[in-house]
């Protein structure tokens, strides 16, 4: 099972966390949040990790995995990085995200010529955005959860 140690002393660990290695870490709690409100497009696949703090305390922490990547951008407004594919630019789609209670935009899959040869890149997620409801943002703000910073997201 992956670890990641919580270095603070002085202070426990927040309840979501966003490592280094850019790993989304969300505590039980915020956990239960999560999936009372999930909707019906929603996918999510929960994997389980530690986090390490103090004496070597051990916290059960879970991962929110994707495994299939929605398509919740209007692609009409955003401004990719031509290269590689990156929303510097983007509003989410009310219609798109119908159905979704929790997601997050992503860079769908394609080619690039590299050095005189094609090289494959598969859709990949944003790694430090998570896109929730209303519902799910007033219950996390309501649950007094840490480490979350919430805010409006751009709609279309």
């Amino acid at each position: 099972m992956p670890a990641w140690r919580w270095l603070s002393t002085t202070r426990l660990p927040f309840d979501l966390v966003f490592t280094v290695d850019a790993v989304r870490l969300v505590s039980p709690r915020v956990r239960d949040i999560l999936e009372s409100h999930l909707g019906p497009k929603d996918e999510v696949q929960w994997l389980p990790g530690a986090l390490k703090h103090g004496e070597g305390e051990e916290l059960t922490y879970w991962t929110p995995h994707f495994p299939v990547h929605h398509d919740v951008l209007d692609e009409e407004l955003a401004e990719r990085d031509p290269r590689l594919g990156t929303p510097g630019r983007y509003f989410y789609s009310p219609a798109k995200l119908a159905g979704h209670a929790m997601t997050t935009w992503h860079t769908p899959a394609r080619d690039v010529e590299a050095y005189g040869r094609v090289v494959h890149m598969p859709s990949r997620t944003a790694a430090d955005t998570l896109v929730v409801s209303a519902a799910i943002a007033r219950d996390l703000r309501a649950a007094g959860v840490t480490g979350a910073r919430l805010s409006p997201a751009p709609v279309s």
